[in-house]
């Protein structure tokens, strides 16, 4: 049997059952008719801000069946087992199911939120190889007039959503960015498309819906008006944290997982600005005192309703033997799920190292005074303010993660971002204890006419 008539199928879930019901995004592809084509069925239920059930259905070409089997081989993700992974839990869990030919798995894990729960868990290898699989079904590329035929020899060995690397080479020994960034104002920008009205200026804290407490004090600013610090307090704090994402829990009217029927609901998308989406670029450098690169980030995926998002950072002449760096990046967005206080005390900051580098950012001036009285500090409506601030990780190199460490280099270290969504700027500064202070990152939108994240026809 050739390969393009084998049997193929591929199921992906991830959900849990908590306060809005049963939350779930799942997907499969199955191999019908001539073994070349196939099905595609889609699910996503959320009630954050009272969304409905999604439910899709559709025909996919061979040129996609083949480029997923492609995706599922390169990762020898078959060759794996979850027997160390961890177990589902109350956070949620994560099926997947793949069959090839003769070859089946079937593997459940608990939900993964960033790749710090990959390098702690008993298996790290195995299950990093099942954490990037999932990121590329998600993010899989769309043919195009540069992707090579599938029936041609492949050149590279690594997922194509990875960034090219010209004159790759294999890297090893030692710590990727010896020298990031800090803030200032750019001028001229384009205007960007937003689901409501931004705020220039902050307008409610909202204490964050797990923190611990016994009893809440909510101090009203008299300087800032609205605007108000978490000290503690369960019952308040969680109804902050309710009136922040929503209301009112639906129900899927038993209309769970991927049935024959599906909605006809329109899709929403989950982003917010037309420069912080899957997809867009931003160009310019990362400075120090003396020496100054140029740097390029391509943003690949942004859940808002996690305030998580994650992208690619190349850099230019950090080392001479490897003139070109690319790392993969995931960011926390502060809002109602991350405060502005770093919690990963692996990274090295503290809460005064926190405020001393936020404090660099003009924008963040009307939340320091309440930021000095102690407590985390929570942000509501976070996307429709006019400055969005994040911290972004670099994790590791790409296209081979398994490189750790690059003589003359380290990317250890992570950036405090202020990002401005309506000029689409971005603002940062580099922290690590064994690097230069306060070094500057410096970015400008790069226009890509007539590439959207989302499109719907009416």
């Amino acid at each position: 049997m050739s390969t393009q008539n084998e049997p193929f199928y591929l199921r992906y879930y991830s959900g849990h059952q908590g306060r809005f019901g049963h939350e779930f995004l799942e997907f499969d592809f199955r191999v019908v008719g001539d073994g070349r084509s196939a099905t595609a069925r889609y699910a996503n239920n959320s009630n954050y801000r009272n969304d409905s059930l999604i439910r899709k259905e559709m025909f996919v070409s061979s040129l996609v069946v083949d480029e997923i089997k492609r995706i599922v081989k390169e990762s020898e993700i078959m060759k794996e087992d979850d027997g160390k992974w961890p177990t589902k839990n109350k956070d949620g869990r994560q099926e997947l199911e793949i069959r090839v030919g003769n070859d089946h798995i079937s593997f459940e894990t608990a939900k993964i939120g960033s790749i710090n729960d990959v390098t702690d868990s008993a298996d790290p290898e195995g299950l990093r190889v099942f954490y990037y699989l999932v990121q590329d079904l998600k993010a899989m590329p769309t043919p195009s007039s540069n992707t090579p035929d599938p029936q041609s020899p492949r050149t590279f060995p690594f997922s194509t959503t990875c960034p090219e690397l010209e004159d790759h080479q294999s890297l090893s020994s030692s710590p990727v960015h010896s020298l990031p960034p800090y803030a200032t104002e750019s001028e001229d920008g384009d205007q960007v498309m937003t689901n409501g009205p931004i705020a220039p200026t902050p307008d409610t804290m909202a204490p964050h819906p797990q923190q611990d407490a016994h009893d809440v004090e909510m101090e009203q600013d008299q300087d800032i008006d609205g605007v108000a610090i978490a000290r503690s307090s369960a019952d308040e704090g969680q109804k902050q944290a309710d009136d922040a994402r929503s209301s009112r829990a639906t129900s899927d009217s038993g209309l769970v997982g991927l049935g024959n029927e599906y909605s006809h609901m329109r899709s929403i998308p989950l982003i917010t600005s037309s420069y912080l989406r899957p997809g867009t670029k931003f160009e310019g450098t990362q400075t120090s005192e003396r020496q100054r690169y140029d740097v390029e980030v391509e943003i690949k995926h942004v859940d808002m309703r996690e305030s998580f998002l994650c992208g690619y950072l190349k850099i230019q002449g950090l080392t001479d033997d490897h003139p070109t760096l690319t790392t993969y990046f995931e960011g926390e967005i502060i809002g109602p799920k991350h405060g502005f206080i770093t919690q990963h005390p692996q990274w090295g900051a503290t809460e005064k190292i926190d405020h001393n580098h936020w404090s660099k950012f003009a924008a963040y001036r009307p939340y320091a005074k309440l930021a000095r009285k102690g407590g985390q500090l929570y942000i509501r409506e976070n996307s429709q303010r006019e400055y969005v601030f994040m911290r972004w990780k670099e994790h590791f190199l790409v296209p081979d993660h398994r490189v750790r460490t690059i003589n003359g280099a380290s990317f250890e270290g992570f950036y405090y971002i202020c990002f401005n969504q309506v000029k689409g700027e971005v603002s940062g500064i580099y922290f690590h204890s064994k690097s230069e202070k306060f070094q500057q990152l410096e970015l400008k939108h790069v226009r890509t006419r007539g590439c959207y994240g989302t499109m719907e026809f009416r």
